[in-house]
């Protein structure tokens, strides 16, 4: 039962994961866990304006819970990211013919590089380890692989891959850089 509420979780987190995405289309540059405290002070803020209209039980009252279980929903995932923060690193490993000259490194939602920056790929196992520091409410998001003169190989990452410890598997080939 832990796993599967783990799994709901984790596609909550996925979805406000993804508000994150959309405020930063509309130019609001801010980090997922400010995205969900806007998310959740504006439905408390709606909960409030239209609390009479919620009691009765009526059809408006119902529709009216929905945004009292996103806060629910958002309170939760701030508990579970409390009680199981996410690691400080990640491992994978890639699979090509040639592993010289490889160099990864983890990328937020903002495609922006998180320290350390570039790490360097094993050139015999295709291994790599990357350490970072963990921000509350947000997570790498994808692994950049770099290669002089292919264009850089991009592989999204989902919250579990990174909380579970798993080994990122990525199969790279190099495609021609274009200018």
């Amino acid at each position: 039962m832990a796993a599967q509420d783990a799994s709901i979780i984790d596609q909550a987190l996925e979805l406000f994961d993804e508000a994150t995405t959309v405020f930063a289309k509309f130019g609001i540059d801010i980090s997922p866990f400010a995205s969900q405290i806007i998310i959740t002070a504006i439905l408390l803020v709606l909960l409030f304006l239209f609390r009479k209209t919620l009691w009765p039980l009526t059809l408006a009252s119902i529709v009216g819970i929905v945004p009292l279980i996103v806060v629910a929903g958002i309170a939760i995932s701030w508990i579970y990211q409390l009680v199981l923060p996410l690691p400080d690193h990640v491992f994978g490993r890639v699979a090509d013919g040639n592993l010289s000259d490889l160099s990864v490194e983890l990328v937020d939602f903002h495609d922006r590089v998180l320290p350390p920056g570039s790490v360097r790929v094993d050139t015999v196992s295709g291994d790599f380890a990357i350490r970072y520091t963990p921000s509350f409410g947000d997570r790498p998001r994808a692994v950049v692989i770099h290669r002089p003169g292919c264009a850089p190989y991009r592989q999204t990452i989902s919250r579990p891959q990174v909380a579970e410890r798993a080994v990122i598997d990525i199969r790279f080939s190099c495609t021609e850089e274009t200018s």
